[in-house]
């Protein structure tokens, strides 16, 4: 694997240091650590990318590809098993059915980069529940994080996953959209958005 296809996570992840600080994390939330997962997984626990197949270094970071983004990591039992397999299991829980969804639209997975909205993991063995949903100077930090995401990467499309939207948050057009329990089925008359904006830090739209 060239060094150079994971320059762009390792800069995510201090990035996301920097945007959302130790302090920010509620109680019953824990920053990943240093040792992350050294295989296909979704970031921050490990890069994002499908390190599947012969060569998966040489398709790079899927910059203008697609951006499939979760609400939120694993728990921390969760996470300390994938790092000790160096993988996540991609045969059952999310990654079972978003493959084969990905492979059925006809989808390179290399061109993917698989994140999440909310970083951090669940304390413990509970990955259901998170508390940091209610929690605002988070839940800010991890929305201003998820622009910086976009901005990074320019994904033409981005399929999100879970109950909780939080993408809708980060766009300047989504005012109608915003609760702080917004689940995709609010969004059943309209499931495919087209022209989202969003604000980059030079003010210009993507």
């Amino acid at each position: 694997m060239s060094p150079s296809m994971l320059d762009v996570p390792h800069r995510l992840i201090e990035t996301m240091h920097e945007m959302i600080p130790l302090d920010l994390y509620p109680m019953g939330v824990l920053p990943i650590p240093t040792t992350r997962i050294g295989g296909t997984a979704f970031f921050p626990g490990g890069s994002g990318l499908w390190l599947q197949g012969p060569d998966p270094a040489s398709a790079g970071f899927p910059f203008g590809g697609i951006m499939t983004l979760g609400q939120s990591f694993d728990s921390e039992t969760g996470f300390g098993k994938s790092v000790r397999r160096g993988k996540e299991r991609q045969t059952s829980g999310t990654w079972g059915p978003l493959v084969r969804l990905l492979w059925a639209a006809g989808a390179d997975l290399q061109e993917c980069f698989f994140t999440n909205a909310f970083m951090g993991l669940s304390a413990g063995d509970y990955v259901f529940g998170h508390k940091e949903r209610n929690d605002q100077p988070f839940r800010s930090g991890c929305v201003t994080f998820l622009r910086h995401q976009i901005e990074v990467q320019r994904p033409r499309v981005i399929l999100t996953l879970g109950s909780y939207v939080l993408v809708c948050e980060a766009s300047e057009n989504c005012s109608v959209w915003k609760k702080s329990k917004l689940r995709l089925r609010d969004l059943d008359a309209c499931p495919v958005v087209e022209g989202l904006p969003f604000r980059m830090t030079d003010g210009s739209f993507h």
